[in-house]
C-alpha cells in the first residue's frame, strides 16, 4: 500500500477512535463497580484448573500456564480455541502472586498508573480504578494500543486479598485495525460503556479458574464500589 494512503486511512481510524474515547471517558467516572466484600483462600495445594471457561458468553480455551503455585508467580490464559496469542479477540487470565503482605489495592493501583504514564506513546491509554467498600479488592478497567501491533485493547482487571497472596483476574477484548473498518473500530471504542457491567458480573463469578481449592472463597457479597483516579 502507498505510505500516503496509508496514513490517511490512519488518521480517519484515529479520528474515529478519539470520538469514540470521549464517550467512554464521560461514562467511566459514572460506573458503579460490583467487589467482593470478603475473600478468603487457601493455598495447601494447587487446584487443577479446568481447561475451558466461558466469559461474555463466548467459550474460551486453555491455551497457556506458567509458575508453580503456591510457591511461585502462576498465571493461566484462555483464549477461543481457533485462535492464537497473535490474533485472539477475546481473553481470559488468572493469576496468582505469592506474598501475605500483598496488597491488591496498591497492585491495583500501580496497573492503573502505569497504564497513564503511557500517554506519551499511546493516545488511547486511559485507566480507571474502583475500589470495594472493604478494602479488599479493586478493579482496573483501561484502554491501550499498539501502533506497531495495530490493536486496541480493553482490559478489565479485579484484584483480591487471599490469605497467601494475591488473586486477580483479566477479562480482555482486542481489535486490529489493520483488518477492521473505520466504523467497526469506533464501535469497538463506543460499546465499551455498553458491555462494562457484563465484564464486571463475570469478574465476581464463583466459578471462574483460580489457582486455589474449590472452597477458597467465601460467597460472595455485592457493594457499589467507589471510583478513584489514578496517582
Amino acid at each position: 500500500m502507498i505510505n500516503g494512503t496509508t496514513r490517511r486511512t490512519s488518521s480517519l481510524r484515529l479520528g474515529a477512535i478519539r470520538q469514540g474515547l470521549a464517550l467512554v471517558a464521560t461514562s467511566v467516572v459514572a460506573v458503579s463497580v460490583i467487589a467482593t466484600s470478603s475473600i478468603t483462600a487457601s493455598h495447601a495445594a494447587e487446584k487443577v484448573l479446568p481447561q475451558s471457561v466461558t466469559v461474555l458468553g463466548k467459550p474460551l480455551a486453555l491455551k497457556d500456564h506458567k509458575g508453580n503455585c503456591p510457591a511461585t508467580p502462576c498465571i493461566a490464559e484462555y483464549i477461543p480455541n481457533d485462535q492464537t496469542f497473535d490474533n485472539w479477540t477475546i481473553l481470559f487470565a488468572t493469576r496468582f502472586v505469592p506474598g501475605p503482605g500483598l496488597d491488591p489495592n496498591a497492585s491495583a493501583a500501580a496497573t492503573a498508573r502505569k497504564v497513564q504514564s503511557e500517554k506519551a506513546t499511546d493516545p488511547l491509554a486511559n485507566a480507571a480504578l474502583y475500589e470495594s467498600k472493604d478494602g479488599k479488592g479493586a478493579i482496573v478497567d483501561f484502554l491501550v494500543s499498539s501502533q506497531k501491533q495495530n490493536f486496541i485493547e480493553h482490559n478489565v482487571f479485579r484484584y483480591m486479598k487471599s490469605e497467601h497472596g494475591i488473586v486477580s483476574f483479566q477479562i480482555a477484548r482486542r481489535i486490529y485495525s489493520d483488518k477492521a473498518n473505520e466504523e467497526q473500530v469506533k464501535s469497538f471504542i463506543t460499546d465499551i460503556p455498553k458491555i462494562r457491567g457484563s465484564i464486571f458480573k463475570d469478574l465476581v463469578r464463583a466459578d471462574l479458574p483460580e489457582f486455589e481449592n474449590d472452597q477458597s472463597r467465601t460467597a460472595q457479597k455485592t457493594e457499589a464500589g467507589a471510583v478513584k483516579q489514578p496517582k
